[in-house]
């Protein structure tokens, strides 16, 4: 990971691997992929634009050492540390340690970089996390880089725009279990079981050969990713809700009639988009509803919320300005 850093021959093309090392389970490997994240950052803040969301996850990393990283490649890329989830706000200062580590890197590079050093300290919010067992960390762990490889398989010169909106819709359902707090550990593994299962159906979804086509034939190079990843937060109320009670939450959903209605609206839009990557997400949605038909209890509720939300972003697709603009016709 510091190597990529270091290298003056470097393209967006390695961004995807250093983003999956920020979940590598050897915290020495995330605490320099953040560094190399900062130092190529400080070069091009283009280059790393997908690397923001992915580096906020680790603000509450368990490890002081990739915390302190983490803050220092946030703060030299992007400024003050946002406060974006629910929590005690902690101040976070760099330890003896990350400071020595960031001093050694430093002096492997040939050209020198200023780091930008903050004008007041570094404050970010720490959200309450479910109490995970190991197998349950490995579990989350192994999803998250199941889906980041399906990124990096997919074929050179293929835009990356909406496959990374469909990783974003797979980064915030498995954020949602990882602080789902309520949850007892048999909660926590049906809701694995069934974000492993969406998770599954979406990266079908960026594998599929037409879909595949329509990226690459829509290629148009950097875009803003601004919204693809929706924080969990947005969604605490509903996750507390079906933990609680998950039959009633089953009984207050709506997701049916939503369905039928966003199916309408995707029909009207095949004379203005290329329909492929939503009417391809809608299915995933529909497939996942159907499926909560099988289930019970936690899972069938989680299931059911999931759906509601990839309705949500497929509707959101035909709104985003990236996307439209490669979907035209």
């Amino acid at each position: 990971a510091l190597m990529a850093g270091a290298s003056a021959d470097i393209n967006e093309s390695v961004i995807p691997h250093l983003i999956v090392l920020l979940d590598d389970p050897d915290e020495r490997v995330r605490a320099n992929t953040a560094q190399s994240i900062r130092r190529l950052g400080q070069r091009d803040k283009k280059l790393v634009q997908f690397a923001k969301d992915p580096l906020k996850r680790h603000f509450d990393d368990p490890s002081d050492r990739v915390r302190d990283s983490v803050i220092q490649a946030y703060q030299a890329v992007w400024g003050d540390v946002p406060a974006g989830a629910e929590g005690g706000v902690e101040a976070i200062k760099p330890t003896e340690a990350a400071v020595e580590q960031v001093e050694a890197v430093e002096k492997t590079e040939e050209t020198e970089i200023d780091v930008v050093e903050p004008e007041k300290p570094v404050k970010a919010v720490v959200a309450t996390k479910a109490a995970l067992t190991d197998a349950q960390q490995k579990r989350l762990h192994e999803l998250r880089q199941s889906v980041n490889q399906s990124i990096n398989n997919l074929p050179a010169g293929c835009d990356l725009c909406i496959p990374y909106y469909l990783r974003g819709i797979c980064t915030t359902i498995l954020d949602m279990v990882e602080h789902a707090h309520r949850g007892d550990s048999d909660a926590i593994d049906e809701m694995l079981d069934a974000a492993g299962h969406v998770c599954d159906r979406i990266i079908e979804l960026a594998e599929n050969g037409r879909f595949i086509d329509l990226c690459i034939s829509s290629n148009m190079g950097a875009f803003d990713d601004t919204g693809f990843v929706s924080g969990f937060d947005e969604y605490q109320d509903r996750l507390d809700a079906l933990i609680s009670d998950p039959v009633s939450f089953v009984d207050s959903s709506h997701v049916e009639e939503e369905l039928w209605e966003l199916d309408s609206v995707i029909t009207r839009k095949m004379s203005e988009l290329a329909i492929i990557p939503i009417s391809g997400l809608w299915k995933v949605s529909k497939n996942i509803f159907d499926d909560a038909s099988d289930e019970s209890g936690i899972k069938r509720a989680f299931l059911i919320l999931i759906a509601a939300i990839i309705l949500q972003r497929t509707r959101e697709m035909m709104e985003n300005p990236e996307i439209v603009r490669r979907l035209r016709l």
